[in-house]
C-alpha cells in the first residue's frame, strides 16, 4: 500500500497532459481502487493461471535529441503463465500470497529506426491490498529482451537508443483485476517498459514505454486453501560478503573496443525485518575505459588513477531466495573521476545455498549506466 500514494501522483500527473482516452483509463483505475479497500477477501485460489493482456502506448523522450525516434503510439501484447501462492511457505503468506512465472511481450515500436521488441522475462505479481476477491496488485518482469533493429554507423546511425539485439529487459504494471468468477477474470493497467544493454555496447540511451494495458485471464488447476496465517519472525543477525563482479563496456565514440570493468566488495548488512536488510560496504573497482578517456582528456594514464574506492548504505529486499539489492553510493578516492562522485547500484541475486549467492547488478551515475556487475557472493559469517 505504500507504493500507492505515488502512483496516484503519477496518475494526476499524466491526467493534465494526456487525452479523452487516457483520462478515462487511469480515471477508471483510480475508481476501482478506492472501491476496493474494503472488497471481499477470498479464501481459495486456483493453482494456476494464464492471462493475455495488451497494451496500447507511447516511446517516452527523455533525452533531448530522442524526437526522431518517437512517430506514433506502440501497441504490444503480454502473455503471462503463472503460479498461485497459497501460502504454504512463509513468504508467501508474508506478502500477501503473489503468483509468478513467465511472462512474454511483442511491441511493435512504430519506428522505422527502432523496429520491434520481445522480451521473455520471469515475473512476480504482489497484490496490494490484500486477499481480495478483485485485488489492486503490482507487477514486476525483468529478464532478456531482443530488439530488431539497433544502431549502425552506416545503415541506421540515427538509432541512438539502441546498439545490440540481446539486451535487458524491464517491465512494472500498476493494475486492478476483476474477477467474474473462480476462473474468469478481467484487469485494466498501467505499465512502464524498460530496455538497454547497460554500457555493454553503445549508444545505449534505451528505450522507455509508457502504456494503458487491459486484458482477460482464466484461471486452471485445482482449487487451494489460502493459508493466512502470517509468520515474521526472522532471526535479525550480522551478516558479512565478500563478492566480486565483472563485465564489458563501451564508451563514445561508437564503434571502438570493449574494455574490462570489474569491482571487488565487501558488505555487511544486519536483518532488520523479514522482507528487508540495512547495511553498508566497500567497493574496490577497476575500469580499463578509464585509460581511453585519460588520454582523450590528455591526463597521465596509469593503473593507480583507474582504480576507484567507494563506499555507502545498502538495502536489501528479500522475496524467498530472490535479493533486490539497492544501495546509495559515494566515491572515496577516485583520482580520476570524469563522472559523479555518487554512484547507485541496483540488481537481482539469487541464494545459491546458506553461503553462495549469484546475480547481476547494475552500477550507474544517476540515469547513466556504467556497467553491469555479473557476480558471485560468498557469506563469511
Amino acid at each position: 500500500m505504500q507504493l500507492i500514494p505515488f502512483t496516484f501522483a503519477l496518475m494526476i500527473s499524466v491526467l493534465k497532459k494526456e487525452g479523452i482516452f487516457t483520462r478515462t483509463m487511469l480515471l477508471l483505475l483510480l475508481s476501482f481502487t478506492l472501491l476496493e479497500l474494503k472488497a471481499q477477501e477470498i479464501d481459495e485460489v486456483r493453482a494456476y493461471g494464464v492471462k493475455v493482456v495488451g497494451q496500447f502506448g507511447f516511446v517516452f523522450r527523455h533525452k533531448p535529441d530522442m524526437d526522431h525516434l518517437i512517430s506514433g503510439h506502440t501497441p504490444g501484447l503480454n502473455v503471462y503463465l503463472y503460479r498461485n501462492y497459497s501460502g504454504k511457505k512463509a513468504w508467501e503468506t508474508n506478502y500477501g500470497h503473489p503468483s509468478g512465472g513467465i511472462h512474454f511481450q511483442a511491441l511493435q515500436l512504430n519506428n522505422q529506426f527502432l523496429g520491434d521488441a520481445y522480451a521473455i522475462m520471469p515475473f512476480i505479481r504482489f497484490p496490494l491490498n490484500g486477499i481480495r476477491k478483485n485485488p489492486l496488485r503490482l507487477t514486476v518482469s525483468s529478464g532478456l529482451g531482443w530488439l530488431s533493429s539497433t544502431f549502425d554507423i552506416e545503415d541506421n546511425h540515427k538509432n541512438i537508443a539502441i546498439s545490440s539485439h540481446i539486451n535487458s529487459a524491464f517491465h512494472f504494471e500498476l493494475g486492478y483485476d476483476y474477477r467474474f468468477n473462480d476462473r474468469l477474470k478481467a484487469g485494466i493497467g498501467v505499465s512502464l517498459t524498460h530496455y538497454s544493454n547497460g554500457a555493454w555496447s553503445v549508444p545505449n540511451a534505451g528505450i522507455n514505454l509508457f502504456s494503458l494495458n487491459a486484458g482477460v485471464g482464466m484461471m486452471l488447476g485445482e482449487k487451494e486453501v489460502k493459508n493466512k496465517n502470517r509468520n515474521t519472525e526472522v532471526e535479525k543477525d550480522w551478516q558479512a560478503w565478500l563478492w566480486a563482479g565483472a563485465s564489458g563496456k563501451e564508451v563514445y565514440p561508437v564503434n571502438r573496443q570493449r574494455f574490462f570493468a570489474g569491482t571487488i566488495g565487501m558488505a555487511v548488512q544486519r536483518r532488520m525485518t523479514f522482507k528487508s536488510s540495512l547495511g553498508t560496504g566497500i567497493d574496490f573497482m577497476y575500469d580499463h575505459s578509464l585509460f581511453d578517456r585519460m588520454a582523450r582528456d590528455n591526463n597521465d594514464a596509469s593503473f593507480a588513477r583507474t582504480m576507484r574506492i567507494g563506499t555507502g548504505i545498502r538495502y536489501v529486499l528479500h522475496i524467498h531466495k530472490i535479493e533486490i539489492p539497492l544501495e546509495q553510493m559515494i566515491y572515496l578516492m577516485a583520482r580520476y573521476n570524469p563522472d559523479t562522485f555518487l554512484y547507485h547500484r541496483i540488481g537481482i541475486r539469487y541464494r545459491i545455498n546458506e553461503h553462495l549467492i549469484a546475480g547481476a547488478t547494475l552500477k550507474s551515475h544517476f540515469a547513466k549506466a556504467d556497467y553491469v556487475e555479473w557476480h558471485l557472493g560468498y557469506k563469511i559469517f
